[in-house]
C-alpha cells in the first residue's frame, strides 16, 4: 500500500506515519501496561472500539480528515477481506478470469463506517486465532476509493474483497452482486465508477507484470516484492 497514516493507541494516542503494508498488532493497549495491542472477540467489538478511538483522536485535534459529527452518526459496515495477489501466479495467469483465485489472504480487513450511503471513514483489523486487533485508523485512500465505488454499487454485505498487486502498486476491489463479479480500480487511470470483468483486469495486470518482470526481474530475485 502507499504511504498512509497509522495510529498507535497505547494508553495515550500517538501518531506514526509510515509506508508499506498495513502494520499488524497496532491498536489499543491491552490494559496491562505491556504495550501489547488489545484483542477483541468479534469484528463488531473491534470496529466499535476503532470508531471510539478515531473520535477520541479527533477530539485531541488529530487530523484524520474525518468529520466527527458524521463519524458519530455512522455505522460499521461488514469487514472487507484483504488479499495479496501472488506475483508468480500473476505472471503465468493470463488465462485466469478471477483475480482472487491467485491471491492469498492477509488476515486483515477494512471496516467502512457508513452514513447515508457515504463512507465517512475506515479502520483496519487484524485477525489472529479468531481474535481481532485494530491495526489502522482513518486511511484516506481507502475512504475515498470505497466511497467512489459505493456510489456506483453500494457496499454489498459480504460482497466485496480488496486485492493488492505487488510491484504494480495496484489496489483492486472485487464486487460481487447477484452472482456476478466486477472489478474496480484506479490503476492505470481506470475509473472507480466503472467496473470491468475478471478477464479484462487480469489481462491488464498480467501485461504490465510481464513488462515489470523483464525490467526488474533480476532485482526481484535478490529482494522482496515491492508493495
Amino acid at each position: 500500500m502507499k504511504c498512509i497514516q497509522f495510529i498507535f493507541l497505547t494508553g495515550m494516542l500517538a501518531i506514526f506515519s509510515g509506508c508499506g503494508n498495513m502494520k499488524r498488532g497496532a491498536g489499543q493497549d491491552n490494559g496491562g501496561g505491556t504495550g501489547e495491542p488489545k484483542t477483541f472477540g468479534t469484528a463488531a467489538e473491534a470496529a466499535a472500539a476503532a470508531k471510539n478511538d478515531m473520535l477520541s483522536a479527533i477530539a485531541q485535534k488529530v487530523d484524520l480528515g474525518v468529520d466527527s459529527v458524521k463519524l458519530r452518526a455512522a455505522t460499521a459496515g461488514e469487514p472487507i477481506a484483504h488479499y495479496d495477489v501472488n506475483w508468480d501466479e500473476l505472471l503465468k495467469g493470463d488465462t485466469v478470469t478471477d483475480l482472487q483465485r491467485i491471491a492469498v489472504p492477509t488476515y486483515t480487513s477494512i471496516v467502512p463506517f457508513v452514513a447515508d450511503t457515504v463512507v465517512i471513514a475506515v479502520a483496519g483489523l487484524n485477525t489472529d486465532s479468531q481474535k481481532f486487533k485494530i491495526n489502522m485508523l482513518g486511511d484516506k485512500k481507502f475512504t475515498a476509493e470505497l466511497n467512489a465505488i459505493s456510489k456506483r454499487t453500494a457496499i454489498a454485505k459480504g460482497g466485496m474483497t480488496i486485492l493488492e498487486v505487488p510491484n504494480l502498486a495496484a489496489t483492486v476491489y472485487k464486487v460481487t452482486l447477484q452472482g456476478r463479479s466486477l472489478y474496480y480500480t484506479s490503476y492505470n487511470n481506470l475509473s472507480l465508477r466503472e467496473g470491468v470483468n475478471g478477464a479484462a483486469i487480469v489481462r491488464l495486470l498480467w501485461t504490465d507484470a510481464q513488462i515489470f518482470q523483464k525490467r526488474f526481474g533480476d532485482t526481484l530475485k535478490k529482494s522482496k516484492l515491492v508493495h
